[in-house]
């Protein structure tokens, strides 16, 4: 974390949860080595389960402090000595029974070295108050971790189990985290560490259920929790009865040098539940966790802070976008300091409030993306320093996207190169990336796996559109228009055929350019040229479409194995793992050893806990039939030949 943060910024704050207090002693040696010594630790549980707390109680000299404590809990006294020999008395409380659903904290009493570095942090604290040190003790109702639980999967689309809540809830009780942590000078936002835990204990019959409780207890079942919630510093004990609702909308504006990358690098993840279930290496490249939770940060942050290097502080960045684009350019902008302007189509409206979070202005215009970019250039036409950002069709872009395949390279076990990419297509702006980056590594021997969904599947239709197989232009619905062009980059033909939607049917809206970039296109077309010429040699491109019902398997079945919550733009991607047979279709297992595949998981938030509840309502509908129903239409299209449907 200390190499993670800006500029050696010392946090504020850290919050995590405790069971037994292993990972808290952890956090405190690690505070020590690089000196947070004035970073305040706040420690979460529930009740039911936080013997820690109780035993910080209990070594209170407050009568308060004694009252709290439940009179069934057994009370043990054990001698410790200090570092000058000095012999104590220390109380550790024992929990007759774990009762509460977060069962991970479920330890009956805590480690002896936690308790004592929780009292050794209060009595330093107590000494030297200005340093702002110390620890604060925090139990929770299980609703108000429950619904932490709900909050942090619809925010920031990942799924955590209740003891790991427990931390989060800071963040979603009105005026806790202020409360803890007081906004005492304007000119100074405290720096707060929530360490998100993690645990796989959840489930998604778990997320039903813990609707259907939030649900029933209402508005005021969560004020009647809040008041239940117990917080205990050095400097006593007191409930929460009544808290200020402080609502800070204006983001931290964090000017940054454009002249370094403004993107993360994103963990690499060897996935071992989905490797064992496949039978395949399976590695998961997390750009779900960049800032904007998309892989468009990358090359849209490289885009942005060119445009301010090239016209100055004054530039006004402009783009057009459905969502994710246009979150990644507000959020590149704040950084940068400089004006956003974000134009949205009508259906797109709802991302409005996340824009608006981010700093950007907004727009809505038109009914389409096409509609919206074009007032988006009206507009930059008519107004001084407006630069217009495309979202998806410009090499800056590809440049941008490709640093995700580098990074693949560097994180992959010395010497092992994939066998195969599998990434979303839409504009194909990631796409670009990808090939840039095989092409620059040298990975001929890496497939290219590209997915779609029906409907908002204009690289793929544009790849049959360009096929000299006429039984592949039969498979290009009427109403798509398909434009002869001009090439652009080099290459053997002198046109290129590209497939324009009038309208896109899909519901992963993410994917719903009406056109892909035509230089990837022409990329992509040479790449499956090449290949088919010399197949031992160079792996190729298979692109691929299937149902949105597919896709929908492929949100469900993610966000219950591992835990994340991805649209259907995404998921798309990932259906492979999800659907038996499907991922040896596209990557036949050619020999004894496991060939290694890298998903990248390209993230976007256009995702709802209400889109999960409906993706398992016409998953259950559709059942078995409607299933195989899908995987006939499958549409695997490679250098070697089309095939539909699985059974193929």
């Amino acid at each position: 974390m200390a190499q993670q943060l800006p500029d050696n910024t010392v946090p504020d704050a850290l919050l995590c949860s405790v069971g037994g207090g292993g990972l808290l002693c952890g956090i405190a040696q690690g505070m020590r080595d690089v000196g947070w010594e004035q970073t305040l630790i706040i420690t979460s549980e529930t009740h039911g389960a936080n013997a820690y707390h109780l035993s910080l109680l209990a070594n209170s000299d407050s009568s308060g402090a004694q009252n709290i404590i439940p009179a069934n809990t057994t009370l043990s006294t054990v001698t410790i000595k200090s570092s000058k020999g000095l012999e104590d008395n220390l109380i550790i409380a024992t929990l007759p029974a774990i009762t509460s659903e977060a069962i991970s904290l479920g330890a009956r009493s805590p480690a002896r070295a936690a308790v004592e570095l929780g009292l050794e942090r209060r009595l330093k604290a107590t000494q030297y108050p200005a340093n702002r040190s110390g620890l604060i003790a925090v139990s929770f109702p299980d609703e108000i971790v429950i619904r932490a639980t709900l909050e942090f999967l619809e925010e920031q689309k990942i799924l955590v189990e209740l003891a790991c809540a427990a931390t989060l809830a800071h963040a979603y009780v009105p005026g806790l985290l202020n409360k803890l942590v007081p906004i005492n000078n304007s000119l100074h936002r405290p720096t707060v560490i929530f360490v998100v835990c993690g645990g796989a204990k959840t489930t998604l019959q778990d997320i039903e259920r813990y609707h259907r409780m939030v649900e029933l207890s209402g508005t005021n079942g969560f004020e009647a929790a809040c008041q239940e919630i117990l917080v205990e510093s050095q400097f006593g004990v007191y409930l929460t009865a009544a808290m200020e609702n402080k609502v800070v909308n204006d983001p931290v504006q964090s000017i940054v040098d454009p002249d370094n990358p403004m993107h993360i690098e994103t963990p690499l993840i060897f996935a071992p539940l989905m490797s064992s279930r496949l039978g395949y290496d399976i590695y998961l490249k997390l750009e779900n966790l960049q800032p904007s939770q998309s892989f468009k940060y990358r090359g849209i942050s490289l885009y942005a802070a060119r445009a301010v290097k090239e016209h100055g502080s004054g530039v006004h960045l402009v783009t057009a976008s459905g969502g994710n684009a246009g979150l990644a350019l507000a959020w590149a902008g704040k950084a940068l300091g400089v004006r956003t302007t974000i134009y949205i189509p009508k259906a797109a409206h709802e991302v409005k409030p996340d824009l608006l979070a981010a700093g950007a202005e907004v727009v809505i215009e038109g009914k389409d993306y096409a509609a919206a970019l074009e007032s988006a250039r009206t507009f930059c036409s008519n107004t001084n320093h407006a630069v217009l950002f495309h979202a998806y069709d410009h090499p800056t872009l590809w440049e941008g996207h490709s640093t995700l395949v580098h990074e693949t390279a560097r994180q992959l076990p010395h010497g092992v190169t994939p066998d195969a990419i599998i990434c979303s297509v839409g504009g194909a702006g990631l796409l670009g990336g990808v090939l840039r980056g095989v092409n620059e590594l040298g990975w001929d021997q890496t497939q290219v796996v590209t997915l779609e969904t029906f409907g908002a599947n204009c690289f793929h239709l544009s790849l049959l559109a360009n096929d000299l197989n006429k039984t592949s232009h039969e498979l290009i619905p009427s109403q798509v228009e398909i434009l002869q062009k001009p090439r652009i980059s080099p290459g053997t033909q002198s046109d290129v055929r590209v497939a324009h939607l009038s309208s896109i049917t899909s519901q992963a809206a993410s994917l719903g350019a009406p056109s892909p970039a035509q230089e990837v296109l022409e990329q992509a077309l040479d790449r499956r040229t090449r290949a088919a010429q010399d197949p031992s040699r160079l792996a190729g491109l298979t692109a691929v479409t299937v149902s949105d019902e597919i896709a929908m398997r492929g949100t469900l079945g993610f966000l219950n194995e591992q835990k994340m919550l991805v649209e259907l733009a995404c998921a798309v991607t990932l259906s492979p793992a999800y659907i038996p047979g499907f991922l040896e279709k596209l990557v036949p297992k050619r020999s004894a050893q496991r060939p290694v595949v890298v998903f990248v998981v390209c993230g976007g938030s256009k995702i709802l806990l209400t889109d999960v509840e409906r993706y398992q309502s016409v998953v259950r509908n559709s059942g078995d039939q409607g299933l195989l129903a899908d995987l006939e239409r499958v549409m695997i299209d490679s250098n070697v030949g089309l095939a539909m449907g699985l059974s193929a």
